[in-house]
């Protein structure tokens, strides 16, 4: 079997589906799941003989299991883990927040990650050692003011959840990092700016004035540096949290 595989939960969408198909292009062989049943029915089709669907809810460890147990019976091994899946959450200050809210949040952006590296490190040693984690994280995870406060904090706590991995899987040759994508013109980011997630284009539109480039992110912009992450390149990386922002974080705001 040539290339590697990998599993991508949240795969059915946004980010998790450009980070899917770069995979595939890649010659990769790739397992997406997704808590909506049928979401990647698209990518599925570009390459049936390479990529397959697993209806999956990250919070549950029951599926997790049963997700990282299906892809090695298929495949005989795990080579790439790609722990994306999340959600925005409510959007509510700190001062009216439920834990009910809480709970939510906690329950897909961190238990999700925490979940999948575990059964996914499980696998890759009991193949022999070695693999890649590769956790998406967020410009939230690295300060205050960017989303919801929820999402904020998870986020952080996948920051922390990456590096202390890290540190104890490297014996096993397992490295994990993450990738912290800036805003990104997707659904859940138009949700965030404009309370409608098919606002796109408008959030595009917004965040090109905004940006140092010129131009907004794209998923295939996250999805690069995910395949980076993954690949022979970054060998010698673990702990690693790379922010994808365009220099946004860096730099005074555009004008518009």
């Amino acid at each position: 079997m040539n290339g590697r595989v990998v599993v991508v939960t949240g795969g059915g969408g946004g980010i998790g589906a450009a980070i899917a198909r770069r995979f595939l292009t890649d010659g990769d062989f790739v397992v997406i799941a997704d808590v909506r049943p049928g979401a990647a029915d698209d990518v599925v089709a570009e390459h049936p003989s390479r990529c397959s669907f697993t209806a999956t809810d990250v919070s549950s460890e029951a599926d997790m299991e049963a997700l990282i147990r299906s892809t090695v019976e298929r495949h005989q091994r795990i080579d790439v883990m790609c722990n994306n899946a999340a959600i925005l959450g409510s959007s509510h200050g700190v001062r009216d927040i439920d834990l009910n809210d809480y709970h939510a949040v906690f329950s897909t952006n961190v238990v999700g990650v925490l979940l999948g590296t575990k059964f996914a490190a499980s696998a890759m040693i009991a193949s022999g050692g070695g693999g890649s984690i590769v956790n998406t994280a967020s410009v939230a995870g690295l300060r205050g003011g960017v989303g919801p406060i929820l999402y904020s904090a998870a986020k952080h706590a996948v920051v922390g959840l990456t590096r202390s991995a890290a540190s104890e899987l490297a014996r096993h040759k397992i490295r994990v990092n993450a990738v912290a994508p800036g805003v990104v013109p997707t659904p859940m980011a138009a949700q965030s700016v404009t309370g409608d997630p098919t606002r796109v284009e408008e959030v595009a539109d917004l965040l090109a004035r905004r940006a140092p480039f010129g131009r907004a992110s794209t998923v295939d912009d996250i999805a690069g540096v995910v395949a980076f992450l993954a690949g022979d390149d970054s060998g010698y990386m673990t702990g690693e949290v790379l922010l994808v922002d365009g220099g946004a974080t860096m730099a005074a705001p555009k004008r518009s």
